[in-house]
């Protein structure tokens, strides 16, 4: 067992968890049964609290940018004739009992950055609205116009697409923030991205500004799946081809310009990461670490 804030050793012996599936939501580790529940994990890797259920968990998407500070997961009911959702704190079990009223349900939710968004069923099992809550379940807003919420990297609650293949942000108290074309969202500071292509490989970024809404014109390239970090106007992406003699790249946020590359060996061990806001390469064939500062 490591602390996951500081690195420590907890604990280092045996454990019943070999039963059970170990999951990291957060900064926790849970363990999970199918058609039984969720346990929390102590400090001597024993099984602590409890939440009955189908023994799934719901995570956030792995490149969001707050994904390690999730503090609240969902899982089905057991009964599969139902599709019925059951919030909970992965901190210690807590259940969220979201506002809704009596006899409804709640539907599969999506977690943000000080909430979450769900559809809502009336007693008859029809979906009658979304709804975002806070981290509480406190009702926040709700909406019921076409579209459904769904995962997305951007760290506030999307909905769509609508008939006219449209998606909206809207901001973690369930406001309308900007509405965009279709596409796989991707959120740099206050500028959005749209993949209006929806290619990992040849991407066609759309920019907005989140300030107010508009379209900065240009149409990007970014391979985002390589992204790993801004200083709010340059861009810094990992080359992950060994055979490359480039191991990073930046170009200029807004103009698309490639503004530099940052060479290596080929085939060699360097590898650059972003930890904690700082990027960090690892160079001369493993043997050294290097802070990377902006030139000048």
């Amino acid at each position: 067992m490591v602390d996951a804030n500081s690195g420590a050793l907890k604990y280092s012996g045996p454990s019943d968890l070999g039963e059970f599936q170990v999951d990291q939501v957060g900064m926790y580790a849970v363990a999970r049964k199918q058609n039984e529940g969720v346990y929390g994990i102590g400090s001597g890797a024993e099984t602590t609290w409890f939440v009955p259920g189908d023994g799934s968990v719901r995570k956030v998407d792995a490149s969001r940018p707050a994904v390690s500070a999730q503090p609240l997961t969902a899982q089905l009911e057991v009964n599969p004739r139902t599709y019925i959702f059951t919030v909970f704190s992965v901190a210690d079990g807590k259940v969220i009992e979201p506002e809704i009223d009596g006899g409804y349900t709640l539907g599969k939710p999506f977690f943000y950055s000080g909430g979450f968004v769900a559809e809502v069923s009336d007693p008859d099992g029809i979906p009658s609205e979304i709804v975002f809550f806070d981290d509480s379940g406190t009702r926040l807003n709700s909406y019921e116009g076409k579209g459904k919420p769904g995962d997305s990297p951007v760290d506030l609650p999307v909905i769509g697409p609508t008939s006219d293949d449209r998606n909206t942000v809207f901001t973690t108290e369930g406001q309308p923030l900007i509405e965009v074309p279709g596409g796989t969202l991707h959120l740099v500071e206050t500028t959005l991205m749209v993949d209006t292509g929806n290619s990992r490989d040849f991407p066609e970024l759309q920019l907005y500004n989140m300030r107010d809404g508009t379209s900065e014109g240009s149409v990007c390239d970014y391979l985002m799946h390589n992204y790993i970090g801004t200083d709010g106007s340059i861009l810094v992406f990992e080359v992950h081809n060994p055979s490359a003699e480039v191991l990073a790249t930046a170009s200029d946020l807004h103009s698309c310009e490639r503004l530099w590359t940052l060479p290596k060996r080929v085939d060699s061990l360097d590898r650059i990461w972003n930890i904690d806001g700082t990027l960090v390469q690892l160079a001369e064939e493993g043997t050294e670490l290097i802070s990377l500062v902006s030139p000048g």
